[in-house]
């Protein structure tokens, strides 16, 4: 009985330190698990969203940017929590850099190496992303409200409850990525790769997923209402549980897609 209640208690203790690693822990085994397309882990992480023991912290609402504030700290070397809002960082390399919980709103990181980033928390509304290298990236509960992520390569990031709200991420390779409830409400995804990402309980309301590919992607309790899903690839994709109320179902793939899709 003694040797019960000590288990108990470390269960206990570990389920409460899980719950601040979860989100940030997918993409450091990205090695092994891209040999492992279903890992321990991750059925780990689905099985307590699912069940309701897990509680994620809300960031602050989405707000539009402002693009007339002027530059300020740029040379800024306070690591992790800098202020680059406004800042020229096109094309620089940051790879492995750590900018946990920073303000970069608006930032510029075109063509920028920010693979292997640790950015959990940050604030990069309005920031601009476009062809960025960002592998391995973390961005768990970052907000990237109205950012710009075009052709961004972001294969193995985490998104975990990240708020992409208005976010463009079009041709951006996603694949293998990390969405477990993040926001992506009225984003553009249009032609971007999700193929093989987790995706639960993941917010897709009114976003364009045109030409997607979204094959063998997991999505159990996703929510898609008004969802543009023309064309968007669905073969072997997990949509137990998915709210498609008022969705384009034009997809292909997939049993729930309408058939006969009529190109454009």
């Amino acid at each position: 009985m003694k040797l019960i209640s000590q288990n108990i208690s470390l269960l206990m203790i570990g389920t409460v330190s899980i719950f601040s690693i979860l989100l940030i822990l997918p993409s450091f085994l990205t090695v092994y698990a891209q040999e492992r397309n279903d890992s321990e882990h991750m059925q780990g992480v689905r099985y307590l969203i699912e069940h309701g023991m897990f509680q994620v912290q809300k960031n602050d609402p989405p707000v539009k940017p402002v693009s007339d504030v002027p530059a300020k700290n740029c040379a800024e070397r306070t690591f992790p929590k800098v202020n680059w809002t406004n800042c020229d960082f096109s094309w620089a390399n940051l790879n492995h850099a750590n900018l946990h919980g920073g303000n970069l709103s608006n930032i510029n990181f075109e063509h920028a190496n920010i693979s292997k980033a640790y950015l959990y928390r940050t604030n990069l509304v309005g920031a601009h992303l476009q062809n960025a290298q960002m592998i391995v990236t973390q961005l768990a509960s970052a907000n990237l409200s109205y950012a710009n992520l075009t052709n961004a390569d972001g294969r193995f990031v985490n998104l975990n409850a990240a708020i992409l709200v208005g976010a463009d991420l079009t041709g951006a390779n996603l694949k293998n990525g990390h969405f477990m409830i993040a926001n992506f409400t009225n984003a553009k995804l249009s032609g971007a790769n999700l193929s093989y990402s987790e995706m639960t309980r993941v917010d897709l309301t009114g976003a364009d997923l045109s030409g997607a590919d979204l094959s063998e992607a997991l999505l159990k309790g996703a929510i898609l209402r008004n969802a543009n899903l023309w064309h968007a690839n669905l073969h072997d994709a997990d949509i137990k549980g998915v709210d498609l109320t008022g969705a384009n179902l034009h997809c292909i793939g997939n049993p729930i897609c309408i058939q006969n899709v009529i190109t454009k």
